[in-house]
């Protein structure tokens, strides 16, 4: 807030004439001078006769006050005249009393040329992440712009650059550095959109809003209602409402909020039982699509944890403090294990295949060694098609928890054109063909098998004895749990292949598409991203709540399990 003290000095001399003789006639003449400061403070001082007048105006201006300082002086004047025969005599007394007021000042000089307009748009430096805070791109010290970031500082094509800042979902608190920025900026000089005219008088685009709040204030209102004043350097505080954001996607935020809270927490909780029932069952264990279903719930959990992350990280919360663990190593651990989930589903779905169309042959094939084996080659393959992540070809700041990607021109080209959409056929298209074809193909071969059993001649007696045995083998109790166990791997594989299928296609849709047609604003784009990625992780969660759904023998496992860890509980307390 802008503070202007006046203090005035008036000078007003007052002059009264005495006549001791009769032939002296004293006239009285008065002038008035008016004087006027440049702070729109009048001052007025009356003289007689022959008194004079002096006002003296010094104006020293900072950032934040203005002084003015007025010295006046008072003076009175008594004169008597004697008239005799012999001898004139004249008596002359004078009084002068001077009051004088004087206020410190601190002056600021600057040399700077006002500019025609202070760009005030929202989020300069960085366009990836709904809470993406003021920056400067690539440092941390201020710089001007001049409008040529165009690649991955988002569209800011103002002339002055912002730093610092901190923020909530609701209220921003911004602490802002503007440069080369005169001490008298007036409010027909802020600019709230993201342009290079001066400052509007009518509300700009929504397309013009780059953060979670459209800056959509008159200039004069803005002006009136924060009380700016800016000098070069100054560096102040700016609380900014988002009053202006439409309440739909306030909604739809706060339902991201919840959505994830659900997703994730569930998630690792789910996560953590299929863990336990899959670790505690040894004919599970001795199976390939067992230890392929114990592979993908330990990739699923990490993965959980890096998305919790970059969720937390969107909402302007910073797990790790550390550069390169947060920007570098998160995404790193985030995109290779949601790929080795995807190819582990792939790899339940062919195991069951080969099963199903070489029933002698599997027994070779599919074992757990050559699982680890495979395991480990697309390992060190996903490692090697995410290791840029690994090295920062891009300058990244970490402000609020949010990794800021400073990209260049073949960078950009390198993910917009090259890695999105191999990213959408390798882990997307592909395991959906591969998945699909195997369970078609699955399906039918069970369903030829049931068919020549059923077309068994029964007066063969050799086709019949082979029956006979075949259905001793599998009314028997090992048989029985065999088929129960095939039954639910089954199940499970279906379950998990439909979820894929459900949540997988539409974020990887968006992706290709939102790189190449930018359709929304980069807030409405956060949001449909979040929500995307939120959904998309649903697969990564939900397994274990659709395994206890789709099979009853996993049920049944799940709750024995339980009995024997609250038995053991219990036992411990009862005995300490």
């Amino acid at each position: 807030m802008t503070t202007t003290t006046t203090k005035t000095n008036t000078t007003t001399t007052n002059a009264t004439a005495t006549n001791a003789t009769a032939t002296n006639t004293t006239t009285t003449n008065t002038t008035t001078t008016n004087a006027t400061t440049t702070n729109a403070t009048a001052t007025n001082a009356t003289a007689t006769n022959t008194t004079a007048t002096n006002v003296t105006t010094t104006t020293t201006t900072s950032s934040t006050t203005t002084t003015t300082t007025t010295t006046t002086t008072t003076s009175s004047t008594t004169t008597t005249t004697t008239t005799t025969t012999s001898s004139t005599t004249t008596t002359t007394t004078s009084s002068t009393t001077t009051t004088t007021t004087t206020s410190s000042t601190t002056t600021s000089t600057t040399t700077t040329t006002n500019p025609s307009c202070i760009n005030l748009l929202v989020n300069p430096g960085g366009e990836d992440g709904v809470l993406s805070p003021w920056v400067v791109g690539g440092s941390s010290n201020p710089q001007l712009d001049s409008g040529t970031f165009d690649i991955g500082f988002g569209p800011h094509t103002g002339s002055y650059q912002f730093v610092g800042g901190t923020g909530s979902s609701g209220t921003l608190t911004q602490t802002i550095v503007i440069m080369t920025a005169s001490p008298s900026i007036t409010a027909s000089q802020i600019d709230t959109v993201n342009d290079k005219r001066n400052c509007m008088t009518t509300k700009p685009a929504s397309a013009e809003v780059k953060l979670r709040w459209n800056a959509t204030l008159k200039c004069a209102d803005m002006y009136n209602q924060f009380s700016l004043n800016i000098s070069m350097n100054q560096t102040f505080n700016l609380n900014l409402t988002e009053t202006n954001t439409t309440s739909s996607l306030i909604i739809l935020l706060r339902f991201e909020i919840f959505a994830a809270c659900l997703t994730y927490g569930l998630g690792f909780i789910g996560n953590l039982f299929a863990l336990i029932v899959f670790s505690s069952l040894l004919e599970f264990r001795r199976i390939s699509t067992g230890i392929l279903f114990l592979l993908m719930t330990i990739s699923n959990f990490f993965h959980l944890w890096t998305l919790a992350i970059d969720f937390l990280g969107i909402c302007g919360y910073s797990i790790y403090s550390n550069i390169y663990l947060q920007c570098h190593l998160s995404p790193f651990v985030e995109n290779v294990s949601r790929a080795m989930s995807t190819y582990f589903s792939v790899g339940i779905a062919v195991d069951r295949f080969i099963r199903s169309e070489m029933p002698l042959r599997s027994k070779m094939i599919c074992t757990r060694k050559n699982i680890f084996i495979v395991t480990i080659i697309i390992f060190i393959i996903f490692c090697l098609f995410w290791s840029f992540y690994l090295y920062p070809f891009s300058s990244q700041i970490l402000i609020t928890g949010e990794c800021i990607y400073n990209q260049s021109i073949s960078f950009e080209f390198f993910l917009v054109n090259i890695h999105i959409p191999l990213r959408a056929i390798f882990f997307c298209l592909i395991p959906i063909i591969i998945m699909t074809a195997s369970n078609i193909r699955m399906m039918s071969n069970i369903r030829q098998a049931r068919m020549r059993v059923s077309d068994i001649p029964q007066n063969n007696d050799g086709y019949k004895s082979s029956t006979i045995i075949s259905s001793t083998a599998i009314s028997g109790p090992v048989g029985r749990r065999t088929l129960a166990i095939d039954r639910m791997l089954l199940l499970m594989m279906a379950a998990s292949v439909l979820t894929f299928i459900i949540t997988q296609i539409p974020f990887h849709i968006y992706m290709v598409v939102q790189v190449n047609i930018h359709t929304f604003n980069s807030y409405t784009d956060s949001l449909i991203y979040s929500m995307l990625l939120i959904w998309s992780s649903i697969y990564f969660g939900i397994a274990f709540y659709l395994y206890c759904l789709a099979s009853p023998l996993f049920r049944r496992k799940f709750i024995r399990i339980g009995r024997k860890l609250i038995n053991c509980q219990l036992i411990h307390r009862v005995t300490t």
